[in-house]
């Protein structure tokens, strides 16, 4: 037999050097996990304090609007004190000094490594059942109770915290409104089950992809074709959560289109004004431009307009391509033929893209995002 070479020998000095080394290999790969946590906690908090400066600002905007000091007030305070937790957020370090030299105290994971075995595989086919299965989602939206399913059209109706349904209500109203003004400024924690369940059904992390029009196609034509109460508030909600920010193009085209439509009915604020200062005795005949006639032409050319950048919207960009895709999947989904399928065009036209999408953008384009 051949002899068998003989081991190198490991002195004690190599031993404890590689002693070590491994406990300094634990210590990173423990700072590595917690900045990793970290890390992910706070691209969460942004994406939460990104909506909540959207909602924000949509408030500021209609406070302005119907001159509500009191609210503008509150709302103003409110923003520096978002501001301030921003500012906060950015130089807040990610972890405590030493944190490499020295272990964690405890374990890292998530709530779920809290519970049971049983509970935990519960809970994840459910959620999974939630985010890939859309006809089970669509079954259950269609079981809630209509007052229940309502309220996910309205993302922060919950009732307050505390609040009693006893008591005199008109003494607290002013108190109540307040505390919803600021509530989904300051609060980071999603509150609203519809949030929830926009992040949940999955979208392939793309909204132009096929999944999401798929997902969302499903669920909205279900809950149209069962007649649900509420199903129409329901679709514009998910509708508009998804809408994202305005294209550049989009954005454009649009201020080219108020500006002209300001600067072409200037006539009429002039009219206003004279009416203001007019005697009641005066005859209105005695002005030669007030002309009826004028002020319909006025309003029929800015729709023409209007309607003519809503016909090539592959070039203007007005309406995005993915909301074009869910609201096309929502009348393909419709059962052929049937009322509810005929009526759907007409109703994304009216309900969603002219009372909603278009009013907001109209009314208050300094609140839309460009992207």
């Amino acid at each position: 037999m051949a002899q068998q070479e003989a081991l190198p020998w490991t002195t004690l000095a190599e031993l404890s050097y590689l002693r070590r080394l491994q406990k300094y290999q634990k210590r990173k790969s423990d700072y590595i996990e917690q900045r990793l946590h970290w890390l992910e906690t706070s691209c969460e908090a942004r994406n939460r304090i990104a909506q909540g400066a959207k909602e924000l600002r949509n408030e500021l905007t209609e406070s302005i609007q119907s001159g509500d000091r009191n609210k503008f007030s509150l709302l103003f305070d409110t923003f520096h004190t978002f501001k301030q937790a921003c500012d906060e957020w950015d130089t807040q370090s990610p972890l405590p000094e030493g944190l490499c030299n020295h272990p964690p105290d405890y374990q890292n994971g998530s709530f779920m490594d809290g519970l049971s075995p049983d509970t935990r595989v519960t809970l994840l086919n459910f959620l999974s059942r939630v985010s890939f299965d859309s006809t089970f989602l669509l079954n259950r939206l269609l079981e809630l109770p209509d007052t229940v399913f309502a309220t996910l059209s309205r993302p922060y109706s919950q009732s307050l915290l505390g609040e009693t349904s006893f008591g005199n209500q008109l003494r607290r109203m002013s108190d109540r409104t307040e505390y919803e003004s600021i509530k989904r400024f300051l609060d980071f924690s999603r509150s609203d089950v519809l949030g929830l369940l926009l992040k949940l059904v999955s979208t392939n992390d793309h909204i132009h992809d096929g999944p999401f029009s798929h997902a969302w196609g499903v669920i909205c034509a279900g809950l149209l074709s069962h007649q649900k109460p509420g199903s129409d508030k329901f679709v514009v909600t998910v509708m508009n959560a998804h809408l994202g920010q305005l294209d550049r193009t989009a954005h454009h085209y649009l201020e080219n289109w108020l500006l002209e439509t300001l600067r072409d009915g200037n006539f009429i604020l002039s009219q206003a004004d004279r009416r203001s200062f007019r005697n009641k005795s005066q005859p209105s005949s005695a002005y030669s431009n007030d002309d009826p006639k004028a002020v319909d032409d006025f309003f029929s050319t800015a729709i023409e307009k209007m309607l003519s950048i809503l016909k090539d919207n592959e070039l203007t960009r007005i309406i995005p391509s993915h909301i074009l895709n869910l609201g096309k999947s929502i009348v393909a989904r419709l059962e052929a033929s049937s009322q509810q399928q005929q009526a759907a065009p007409y109703f994304l036209c009216t309900r969603w893209l002219f009372a909603s999408y278009l009013s907001s953008l109209i009314t208050s384009p300094e609140v839309s995002k460009i992207g």
